[in-house]
């Protein structure tokens, strides 16, 4: 009842509420007991008589709150789960009618806490705390008191209100550890112990960005308990949910993606992280092979020596998988498998009880996928018959014959042939004053690499140069398995004229692996001017090469030094050859997007070399290969030198000719070479690209383009050419060199070009789409002051 004894005064429903705090602007008091009575006015009273300087003033006033508080009776219908491992971390869901009355609220499973998340008029979510190994297998209270009140259940069932405490579940596999891309839903299957201590066990699977390795995105599943709480069946996700992986990233992969898996039981992350195990499953998410078919008549294999080859595209995924299997007439593991390689599968059939001369269909298996290969059929294959003792005389009689002819023959040729010297001034067939053969390399005409040309002779000819390896040079090689025998190496037709000599397309057998492959073949000319000096600089020049291993840098396969043949280099043959012949090529029909790609191949070929510390110095189109799946490879590194060399130049390489409106700046003036002024050269290169091969600075004199870009003037952008690309030119361009972006950057710069065009496609212009054709800008100058 109202007090009058009192200054303050606060009735609810008629009953004094007693207040524990007041403040100026607040008072706290503790509600009295109702009356049945479901909605009652409170009533605030104050009555304060100025006694003091501190309190000068009298107020009085009374407040009425109409209806302003509402009794109720919360009441508990049931909970979810009943059980969870004495771990904790349990989600506890209690069910009732206004829960959320009162200001205080606990939960108790029997004398600890469980921790309240959230509070509705409907329901109440706790998480239970982690309890020691003595409540294993305790059935305990669930109480929710309100304002110091238990809350009653309603259910007669006594085991509605009881938690039990079960023994932490542990993970010890996952099945499978692979799956197609293609395939949904993935289902995965977790064998352990104790999995039924949780009721909503969940698979989370994380994935990281392909452009940002550190955005990672998870994906939650739910996984379903068999009985006996040892197997788990849970829903994998398919790649297309992950929004960190676009469908152009799926596409651009040639190798599986991994992703991580955890399983998130209540307040458990398992596995556990043990014994330098990582806290996590890993699984692979397999790209779809592409196996090559048989003719449809099979093909025959040899009983004696039964190697069945196998074609296709990305089998490098089947490298160390245990999930690959050969199948001969439905027999599993019928063909052993010897090699893997990107495009071929190598096996050897293990039994021999297979019928000759009758076809077996081989298959390739890999995971639950069985992809038909065709029929083989086993040939006992007859030796060629010895030949008699009367035969073997005859012919040998008949060799005898044709060695004194060829021996008189030979006398007669070179008779003739030393009148013919006397006569006749020597003919020297390159000449090595200009490596980069005359004005091509400054002038940025025609490429010669790779094209038919008449300035070499055959390997029968006399234009190959004499050499031979130093003891310690020809060990390393020898270590390295560089060094190939004369006898693996056949020579085809000339196709094209390098700096040193002829390039020739061959083959190279790689002994004791019964694999050829195709490959080009630089040799150097006898009559080089340099003589021993350019032998020994051609080397030097090729082992330049030995230790790169790079999808976008040219490889060293080899040498070979014959006594006859001399020296000979031996790299990769590039079907298209050159990059700027390619371009220039009106057969060709590169699209922009295609263009783009070259430039991002070049970078990362770039960034490759420049951690290498080697700086390339002749860095463009020309000097670049195009493979067959037209993937870009850095090469031509004659003018290459380590980064920490500092004799540059020899003196006859200060007779070169060098490349000037591919150099920069501070090259051109000072001699100055580093990956900047290798980032210059890839600005130009991305120019060429963009206008298929035109010549940089058409209507610059070479003695000029110095002037000429230190005035501030820079080639204007191509019609064609994305804003955004241009941009990346120019800051190649940057005449302070530290402002120029690294190799590193660029590849990442050059790769968005593609990616914002896909996006956004603002420039109505463009299209990745389009193909190109050689496009100079007619009646334009060429370049623009910056």
């Amino acid at each position: 009842m109202y007090n009058p004894d009192r200054t303050m005064n606060v009735t609810v429903g008629g009953e004094l509420c007693d207040y524990i705090t007041w403040w100026r602007n607040r008072i706290t008091c503790k509600t009295p007991p109702g009356n049945n009575v479901s909605t009652v006015d409170i009533i605030i009273s104050v009555n304060d008589v100025a006694t003091n300087e501190f309190r000068r003033y009298d107020v009085f006033d009374r407040h009425i709150i109409t209806a302003g508080f509402e009794y109720k009776d919360p009441t508990l219908r049931g909970m979810f789960p009943h059980y969870g491992p004495i771990a904790g971390g349990t989600s506890i869901i209690l069910h009732g009618t206004d829960l959320d009355s009162g200001s205080k609220r606990k939960v108790t499973i029997g004398a600890t806490e469980c921790k309240i998340e959230r509070v509705k008029d409907t329901f109440l979510e706790c998480i239970s705390s982690p309890v020691n190994s003595s409540f294993e297998g305790q059935s305990l209270q669930v109480k929710l008191t309100t304002d110091n009140v238990e809350v009653p259940f309603t259910s007669a069932n006594d085991s509605a209100s009881t938690f039990t405490y079960k023994p932490d579940p542990v993970i010890g596999s996952i099945v499978p550890v692979e799956a197609y891309v293609s395939v949904e839903p993935i289902i995965i299957n977790a064998t352990g112990f104790n999995l039924d201590s949780v009721a909503t066990p969940m698979m989370v699977t994380q994935v990281t960005s392909s452009e940002q390795p550190y955005e990672h995105e998870k994906i939650e599943k739910a996984c379903v308990v068999a009985s006996g709480g040892q197997q788990m069946t849970c829903s994998g996700p398919s790649l297309a949910n992950f929004s960190v992986l676009s469908a152009t990233d799926l596409q651009a992969h040639d190798k599986p993606i991994t992703a991580h898996i955890t399983f998130k039981m209540d307040g458990l992350d398992l596995p556990r992280p043990v014994d330098g195990k990582p806290g996590y499953f890993t699984f692979n998410y397999r790209l779809e092979l592409w196996v090559d078919r048989f003719p449809d008549e099979g093909i025959e294999v040899d009983f004696w020596q039964p190697v069945v080859k196998i074609g296709g595209k990305l089998f490098n995924v089947l490298i160390n998988s245990t999930l690959l299997s050969i199948r001969v007439d439905s027999v599993d593991g019928a063909c052993s498998v010897t090699e893997i390689k990107s495009d071929c599968i190598v096996c050897t059939l293990t039994s021999s009880s297979w019928d000759d001369n009758s076809p077996h269909q081989l298959d390739v298996v890999y995971g639950n996928r069985v992809y038909p290969v065709g029929n083989i059929t086993l040939v006992k294959f007859v030796a060629k018959k010895p030949v008699t003792w009367s035969y073997q005389g005859a012919i040998a009689g008949i060799i005898v014959a044709v060695l004194l002819v060829f021996v008189v023959g030979v006398g007669f040729a070179l008779h003739w042939r030393l009148r013919l010297n006397k006569t006749k001034p020597p003919v020297y067939f390159v000449d090595f004053e200009n490596r980069n053969v005359g004005n091509h390399a400054s002038d940025g005409g025609e490429s010669p690499r790779y094209q038919e040309t008449t300035g070499c002779v055959t390997i029968n000819g006399v234009a190959m140069a004499a050499f031979q390896l130093d003891k310690e040079t020809k060990a390393i090689l020898e270590a390295d398995k560089l060094l190939f025998n004369r006898e693996l190496l056949v020579l085809g037709p000339v196709v094209g004229q390098g700096h040193f000599g002829c390039v020739y397309r061959g083959t190279l057998e790689l002994q004791g692996k019964d694999e050829v492959l195709r490959v080009a073949i630089k040799t150097l000319h006898n009559n080089s001017r340099g003589g021993d000096s350019d032998s020994q600089q051609f080397l030097k020049e090729a082992l330049i090469m030995k230790d790169f291993n790079h999808e976008n840098v040219l490889p060293l396969i080899g040498l070979c030094v014959d006594e006859r043949d001399g020296l000979m280099v031996i790299t990769p043959y590039m079907k298209y050859g050159d990059l700027h012949s390619y371009l220039r090529d009106e057969k060709n029909s590169p699209t922009l997007k295609d263009l783009i790609t070259f430039g991002i191949h070049v970078a990362k070929g770039m960034e490759y070399l420049a951690h290498l510390k080697f700086v390339h110095r002749d860095l463009a189109a020309r000097n670049c290969m195009l493979s067959e799946d037209l993937v870009v490879r850095i090469a031509d590194f004659g003018l290459s030198r380590d980064i920490y060399e500092r004799d540059y130049y020899s003196e006859q390489d200060r007779k070169t000719k060098l490349p000037v409106k591919w150099m920069s700046p501070e090259s051109l003036e000072a001699g100055v070479y580093d990956h900047k002024t290798d980032v210059w050269s890839y600005g130009v290169l991305l120019w060429e690209l963009i206008t298929r091969g035109t010549a940089p600075y058409a209507h610059v004199d070479n003695w000029d383009v110095l002037n000429f870009l230190k005035d501030g003037r820079r080639m204007q952008q191509p019609y064609f050419c994305p804003d955004q690309l241009y941009e990346i030119m120019l800051q190649c361009w940057e005449l302070d060199p530290e402002k120029r972006p690294t190799f590193a950057r660029l590849a990442t710069d050059v790769a968005s070009v593609i990616t914002n065009l896909e996006k956004k496609n603002e420039d109505k212009r463009i299209s990745l789409n389009v193909t190109y054709v050689n496009c100079p800008r007619p009646n334009t100058a060429d370049v623009e002051n910056r």
